[in-house]
């Protein structure tokens, strides 16, 4: 998922990653107040099975990671183990530049420390490994070992760990690993420089317990950290500039769903991403799976300057299953429904400060979309 750029209304190109053996080029062209939003497929990139995160280097033009993940059972997909590549996207096509195992279901990738390495979230492993990079944007890393593997340890009354997510916090050098099995988010200090850069384990930010944490956002001024959960289905505010005190917990589904960690049972519903759209201080959190429903929902809650979470608005679009593909382009949120492929674009009205759903010019599909990332 890709941070807010200001593209006006000009075509941006986007790269959707997906549960299968192809990430899809397209161009998508914002809405104005008089034309609807569309989606025009350009290619799709044989870049590899499953690749659920996609995330493009800050500085390198056109080098953009991907976390290939691999299947729960062996740490095989098709044939194909787990790995962390980096591909250098032209008008030519995807070029492999770099590529690493990473076992089972590496589902998370981020580029940190102003583009000096590469962190990446194992889920089935448990684990996280630091990639460091070279000014082009290669991995520096020669050996076939897997590079700063840790692997996290299994917290009183979790099952296992399971880490879902990486966030770069450059201020304070270090790179949280949001660990979905635990209740708690790890930080890692980033230590040393060039292919001698690594990272250590300095303890942990504890979250609610038994809710699962899938994803996490820090606010830009490092203070309050929100928390999204996958089993609950609620959004968490912690301050850190408070010892990491609780402020807030919101449910994100729409009324009368609740869900009962006590009786938790399939079909499970759940949680599934947590964005900022920074120009509107918005925070957004979807739903995959909703049990009785054949559409999804997304929670928009507002944050106020101190920090703190407004109730949030529900919005039910009108298709849309499973939402895992998100991404922020100027204005729009977009987000695709894993299960049946529909896609919906969210638009903020600056005047209004008000979001609402942008039909588009015609319905938007594509197979299995996880995720969405911008080309510019």
């Amino acid at each position: 998922m890709s941070p807010v750029h200001k593209y006006g209304m000009s075509p941006v190109r986007l790269l959707l990653g997906t549960y299968t053996d192809v990430v899809h080029e397209v161009l998508f062209t914002p809405p104005t107040a008089d034309s609807p939003p569309s989606i025009r497929p350009i290619r799709e990139l044989p870049i590899g099975w499953g690749a659920s995160w996609i995330v493009k280097h800050p500085e390198v033009k056109d080098v953009f990671y991907v976390a290939l993940e691999a299947d729960d059972e062996g740490g095989r997909k098709d044939g194909v183990e787990g790995s962390i590549a980096a591909y250098r996207i032209e008008s030519a096509g995807a070029t492999l530049l770099s590529q690493v195992s990473a076992g089972d279901n590496p589902c998370h990738v981020e580029v940190i420390d102003g583009g000096k390495a590469l962190a990446a979230a194992n889920y089935t492993g448990g684990s996280a490994l630091l990639i460091p990079l070279n000014p082009d944007g290669t991995f520096n890393w020669a050996s076939d070992e897997v590079p700063n593997y840790i692997k996290y340890p299994t917290l009183e009354g979790a099952a296992r760990s399971m880490g879902h997510q990486c966030i770069d916090l450059p201020a304070l050098g270090e790179c949280l690993v949001v660990d979905c099995g635990n209740h708690c988010i790890w930080r890692m200090g980033i230590t040393g420089e060039g292919a001698a850069l690594g990272w250590v384990n300095k303890g942990r930010i504890d979250v609610l317990r038994r809710h699962a944490p899938r994803q996490a956002v820090i606010s830009p001024d490092g203070r309050h950290l929100y928390t999204l959960y996958a089993k609950s289905c609620m959004v968490s505010h912690h301050d850190l500039s408070n010892g990491a005190q609780l402020v807030s917990t919101h449910s994100i589904l729409p009324p009368p769903h609740v869900i009962d960690l006590d009786n938790w049972q399939p079909p499970y519903t759940l949680a599934a991403a947590l964005t900022l759209h920074e120009p509107s201080s918005t925070l957004t959190g979807t739903v995959r799976c909703i049990r009785g429903e054949a559409v999804d929902s997304v929670a928009f809650f507002k944050i106020k300057p101190d920090g703190i979470l407004s109730k949030p608005e529900i919005l039910r679009p009108a298709r849309g299953r499973e939402y895992r593909g998100v991404g922020v382009v100027g204005n729009c949120f977009l987000v695709a429904g894993q299960e049946d492929g529909w896609m919906t674009c969210f638009e903020w009205n600056p005047t209004t400060d008000s979001w609402s759903e942008r039909e588009w010019s015609e319905p938007v599909r594509f197979e299995k979309v996880v995720d969405i990332e911008t080309m510019l």
